[in-house]
């Protein structure tokens, strides 16, 4: 089994003003090398990364296929899950702005332990970034939530 390398990544934090305001920053995903949707590209990160771990635990729990998404564009994550010695997971990083043809970015297959790791990083992350801030306490309940996913 060839394992590609993954990365999260969130930096350039803005905070909400406001109770109903959203946090955004930089988010993207670096799969074997390349970053998707780009390098430091703008979202809703909770939103984000909530995606990404919902469909780590949809395939940790015995599903084939799931699917994340970017909440700011036509982006959106394909997960497979493959028979190897160890769980490993198929991923193929999309973009789908012509419905009828979308395009893979990047593709690469990774261990399920490896995802699960790449996730629980960068859940910890937004949450040292968010923790104590303003206006802040449903998110940090949110990413909490993930963690205790990714630590089942």
């Amino acid at each position: 089994m060839v394992t590609t390398s993954i990365d999260w990544h969130v930096t350039n934090f803005c905070f909400p003003g406001a109770a109903d305001g959203i946090i955004t920053c930089d988010v993207w995903l670096t799969l074997g090398g390349v970053d998707y949707p780009v390098e430091r590209w703008s979202d809703f990160a909770i939103s984000v990364v909530s995606s990404a771990v919902t469909a780590y635990t949809e395939i940790a729990d015995g599903e084939n296929e799931a699917w994340s998404y970017f909440f700011d564009g036509s982006y959106y994550l394909y997960y497979r899950r493959t028979e190897a010695d160890e769980p490993t997971v198929y991923i193929e990083a999309n973009c789908d702005r012509d419905e009828d043809n979308p395009v893979s970015i990047a593709v690469g297959e990774v261990r399920l332990e490896q995802l699960r790791t790449a996730l629980a990083h960068v859940v910890q992350e937004i949450l040292t970034a968010v923790r104590g801030k303003p206006y802040t306490e449903k998110d940090v309940e949110i990413m909490d939530r993930k963690m205790a996913d990714l630590n089942a």
